[in-house]
């Protein structure tokens, strides 16, 4: 693995030697060579691919065994999500689309059964909360149109008793 990691250490960063890699990347000399011998760390190769602008910290994770390439990929899949606008996400489904290569989540029609009826409180309008004592006909008076007025079944004694919980 010495070998194998000095020569790859070269290699990635252009350099002549471990010496110019640790001294442009703030180490000395002999930790990286100790380092080198008994298994580098992640937070050194960190260090050094910060040293180097043509360099990823991720990439030399995975060179050097620390992470696989699906573990990379799933990290940085996830970041670029999570600082992706709205319009970028919805962006990227239509371009999938268009490009035949959107997921059957994407594709697949909706099962209605899947979905309850459509009620923006998730309950049914028995348990929405009231704001207070409902004057009814103050409201009428104020030109309110009252659903009630237009439904049968409903009295008005009910609607005037509505309090708070």
């Amino acid at each position: 693995m010495e070998t194998d990691a000095t020569d790859l250490l070269i290699e990635i960063t252009g350099e002549r030697s471990v010496r110019a890699i640790a001294l442009k990347a703030g180490f000395d000399p002999s930790t990286i060579t100790r380092q080198i011998k008994a298994g580098i760390k992640a937070e050194t190769l960190i260090g050094i691919a910060r040293a180097y602008d043509n360099l990823e910290p991720v990439d030399l994770l995975v060179r050097f065994g620390f992470l696989t390439e699906a573990e990379a990929l799933a990290a940085g899949a996830g970041v670029a999500l999570a600082a992706a606008t709205d319009e970028q996400l919805a962006q990227e489904i239509l371009d999938r689309a268009r490009r035949g290569i959107a997921t059957e989540a994407l594709t697949d029609p909706l099962n209605p059964a899947d979905y309850p009826e459509p009620n923006v409180s998730g309950g049914s309008d028995d348990d929405l909360p009231h704001v207070g004592k409902v004057d009814v006909d103050a409201l009428r008076r104020s030109g309110v149109a009252l659903a009630a007025d237009e439904r049968d079944g409903i009295e008005e004694e009910q609607e005037q008793s509505q309090e708070l919980p």
